[in-house]
């Protein structure tokens, strides 16, 4: 049993995507001959070939320049390094990317590191610009929802030239398309329409955490069927465009095995857990039977096989994905549901099974910054970590989620010794009146101790916060900017958005206890959303905080946005 699987564009360009790592290793502990190709990087790779990229990038640059000074910028030319110069982010270009470019690889220099992301960002956008105004950064586009018009994937040669054909030459009985991230939607259709051409017989799964996101948002409480509206904007008509042969539901590697046991002796995919498939005939979405999720122990070491660690990643080192759990042990969060597709259940891998990833990562693969993708690891995961880094003297360093809680900061001065570098905190508000509608479960003094010991031990931090939450007043609001502001010393990153209502967060299960009013079944076209406040402030004052960080004098350069991820802050400071 051969199987292919396959990340589209675009996520990280830092490190492969832990999906991709997590099923694949699991499959080959099943017996099954998998492929691994992170077609994100590939792809990338491939377009920044520099006789490849560079005359399209000039049109661009061409195109940019000609606008009279009274015209407004074009989104594409905003999005520039040197917003006011194209003709300069080309001459940038001409002269770094030939330089960083290499037919097996990037060749980058942990010196000019982020002048040279910068000027494969500009490369991306200038060589794009033509497709206005959905010109690609090499963060993606610069709206979740932007994309290419159809029949023009600015990666369509790759697939065509490189990834097709090789696809074709392992000649897979399965291929796998994990589709993590609503901007990998569109890149993920063009994939699967171009390897149907030429795989007329072979069956294509697509999974990852935003096709399960769906499947779970839309799985029926009765029944196992949903009816499809033709040429209406649904979840589950979307849902349907991401369905070839058949969708996961949920965690991958189960489901993905049995898929494979399936598919050898010739049986139907129906009725295996966590399979979803489309009735055509019917317009339907049909769900099979839920997969329990995998216990803790039962979840392989991790290897990196196949990818190309070292040569065409990002970072200013080798880094890598892994997790410690599944789940989330808090798990009460008024705003989240996170935690749903990976089932809300928390589980732990046992410290041995992390050893062991730990291990392979930097003795085979010479990993030196591993992100742990937990939804939050508790402070005794994080020391075990730490200590057991320490024990076999691996040299890692590492970076995860955490929470704001008691007992964090007093593990800091040794986990920092063990290789803690980063962390990633939910602050939310500074706010505890609001923190409290939220059900944080998190005290100043904490905050303020957590600060205190990371910065005092070299622990970068990153703090998320939102603003809209229901009931949170502008002078709530700006309470927030205001410790923001004031601890900007102690904080690398900031991540920054508007409260929204996602459909399995305790506050869609009971919304007038939080003071929302439904105004619109479903999901709603635009950016209106499909609710109201009855308390606080409300939907646009709280883009208008959202934005007003991105233009703070002291915050701006810290927030994440675009190719500049939580991984970006993480490595930025590692190996300097």
């Amino acid at each position: 049993m051969k199987c292919v699987l396959l990340n589209p564009p675009l996520s990280s360009p830092f490190s492969p995507p832990l999906g991709l790592v997590s099923l694949g290793t699991y499959l080959r502990r099943q017996g099954i001959d998998v492929t691994l190709v992170d077609a994100s990087i590939e792809a990338l790779h491939y377009r920044l070939a520099p006789h490849r990229l560079l005359p399209a990038a000039e049109r661009g640059a061409a195109l940019l320049q000609r606008r009279v000074p009274w015209e407004p910028a074009l989104p594409a030319c905003d999005r520039l390094s040197n917003r006011a110069n194209p003709a300069a982010a080309m001459q940038a270009v001409h002269g770094i990317l030939p330089t960083i470019w290499s037919r097996d690889a990037f060749e980058l220099d942990p010196a000019r590191h982020d002048e040279q992301l910068e000027t494969i960002h500009d490369a991306l956008i200038l060589s794009t610009a033509e497709a206005q105004p959905a010109a690609l950064g090499l963060g993606g586009y610069d709206e979740a929802r932007a994309s290419f018009a159809p029949g023009s994937d600015p990666f369509l040669d790759y697939y065509r030239e490189v990834l097709v054909p090789a696809v074709v030459e392992a000649a897979p009985d399965v291929v796998g398309v994990s589709i993590g991230y609503e901007r990998q939607v569109a890149f993920a259709a063009t994939i699967i329409a171009e390897l149907r051409r030429k795989l007329s017989g072979v069956p294509i799964i697509t999974g990852g955490s935003l096709v399960s996101a769906l499947c779970i948002n839309l799985r029926p409480s009765s029944g196992r069927t949903v009816p499809l509206r033709v040429g209406t904007p649904t979840c589950a008509n979307l849902l349907a465009s991401m369905i070839d042969t058949a969708a996961v539901d949920g965690e991958g590697e189960a489901p993905m095995a049995a898929i494979c046991r399936a598919i050898a002796p010739g049986r139907s995919l129906d009725g295996i857990a966590g399979v979803v498939r489309v009735d055509h005939a019917a317009q339907t979405i049909r769900f099979g039977p839920p997969s329990p999720p995998l216990a803790g122990e039962a979840l392989p070491s991790l290897d990196l096989e196949g990818l190309p660690i070292g040569r065409k990643y990002l970072g200013r080192v080798r880094a890598a994905p892994l997790m410690t759990s599944r789940g989330c042990y808090w798990n009460r969060c008024a705003f989240c549901d996170h935690a749903v597709p990976l089932d809300r259940r928390f589980r732990e891998l046992p410290i041995e099974t992390l050893l062991e990833s730990l291990t392979t990562y930097r003795r085979t693969y010479g990993i030196e910054f591993v992100s742990f993708c937990d939804e939050a690891m508790p402070p005794r995961m994080i020391s075990k970590v730490a200590d057991a880094i320490s024990r076999e003297r691996l040299g890692i360093r590492f970076g995860t989620m955490a929470r704001f809680e008691r007992g964090l900061a007093e593990i800091i001065p040794r986990a920092a010794e063990g290789g803690l570098a980063f962390l990633s905190l939910g602050l939310e508000s500074a706010s505890p009146r609001v923190r409290g509608l939220m059900r944080k479960g998190i005290e100043p003094q904490s905050i303020e101790e957590t600060l205190e010991a990371c910065a005092r031990h070299g622990v970068r931090v990153e703090c998320h916060v939102m603003f809209g939450f229901p009931g949170e007043t502008t002078e709530e609001a700006e309470q927030t900017i205001g410790f923001l502001a004031d601890n900007a010393g102690r904080i690398e990153a900031l991540a920054a958005n508007q409260w929204v209502l996602t459909p399995q967060s305790p506050i869609a299960r009971d919304p007038a206890a939080f003071g929302v009013v439904l105004e619109a079944a479903g999901p709603t076209a635009g950016d209106r959303p499909g609710y109201r406040l009855e308390h606080g402030i409300g939907f646009e004052e709280s883009r208008s905080f959202v934005r007003s960080l991105h233009e703070h004098l002291t915050l701006q350069n810290k927030i994440v946005r675009s190719y500049r991820n939580e991984e970006y802050f993480a490595l930025r400071t590692i190996g300097t």
